[in-house]
């Protein structure tokens, strides 16, 4: 069980560390967005 929450907490960051990006370069269009995210 502690193993689903970790893997959660790391999708958490992973999410926050992209809004991050977004709020500083929101020139980058949502396709860039979701392919950067999925290649973390």
């Amino acid at each position: 069980m502690g193993k689903k929450l970790d893997y959660n907490q790391k999708e958490r960051e992973k999410v926050e560390a992209v809004l991050q990006i977004l709020r500083k370069q929101s020139s980058l269009t949502v396709k860039q967005v979701i392919s950067f995210y999925l290649s973390l």
